[in-house]
């Protein structure tokens, strides 16, 4: 991968080798090898050549060319990883609630399947890793205890800082009078317990950077690693198949 001064460098020699050619010459190097060779597609190519026309050439403008394509390349990838169906279930999810009550935009998701599919087929955007079917067996996942499951994403980690206790304790639309009346936060990604938290309060969320109005009037746990005897029996587990069908459109799931 070269970088962008090493980029600079290799256009400086080339121009200075084939300045005087034939200007057809010029051109092609410039479309044919050049846009190859900085894995441009045909439109930045074009672009790149404008640049480097002999009466338009400017070593800051070239420069800033290939600094601001590198950071689209990078930003568009960014997007890429961003996409999967949680993240898109939990913009629809985010929208509605303007409009309606979680209960009923719950029943009105519950029978719908969001479907995200890559049409290279390079990549599955299903999530982070694909969900286990659900005849896989239950590692003995425990039943006795009242919990709650809160489903959060590795890209709620990476907005939270890589703290997985404040992407998963933050800013949920649930009822105070029911989670008081649960002990335990279980903290889920991609349907695999992550870490297990003893809830010591429930509170109004503070508005965080990275929340957005509609945050306001949300709850946010306070609490504390489980005990080892409690964390160790859901640790590492998957979820039963029940908190985690398809169509659930609801984060927050409570203990049945």
């Amino acid at each position: 991968m070269f970088t962008s001064e090493e980029k600079w460098n290799y256009i400086v020699k080339q121009y200075s080798e084939y300045f005087n050619s034939n200007e057809k010459i010029i051109q092609k190097l410039w479309e044919d090898y050049f846009s190859e060779f900085f894995d441009y597609k045909k439109f930045y190519g074009i672009k790149f050549i404008e640049l480097l026309q002999k009466d338009n050439f400017q070593e800051s403008a070239i420069r800033e060319f290939i600094e601001k394509t590198e950071q689209y390349k990078k930003n568009v990838q960014k997007i890429r990883e961003k996409l999967c169906t949680d993240y898109v279930r939990e913009i629809i999810i985010e929208n509605l609630q303007k409009d309606y009550d979680f209960q009923e935009i719950q029943e009105a998701l519950k029978d719908i399947e969001i479907k995200i599919g890559d049409r290279t087929g390079d990549r599955n955007i299903y999530g982070k890793s694909p969900l286990p079917s659900p005849d896989i067996p239950m590692q003995d996942f425990p039943e006795g205890q009242n919990f709650i499951i809160i489903k959060t994403s590795y890209d709620r980690v990476n907005r939270c800082q890589g703290n997985l206790y404040d992407a998963t304790r933050h800013s949920w639309r649930v009822k105070y009078d029911r989670v008081i009346q649960y002990p335990y936060v279980l903290s889920v990604i991609d349907g695999i317990v992550k870490e297990v938290y003893r809830v010591t309060a429930w509170r109004e969320a503070e508005k965080w950077d990275i929340d957005d109005d509609r945050a306001l009037g949300r709850l946010e746990f306070v609490g504390e690693i489980a005990p080892e005897s409690i964390r160790s029996s859901f640790l590492g587990k998957q979820i039963p198949y029940k908190y985690r069908k398809p169509g659930m459109a609801s984060p927050v799931v409570f203990s049945k």
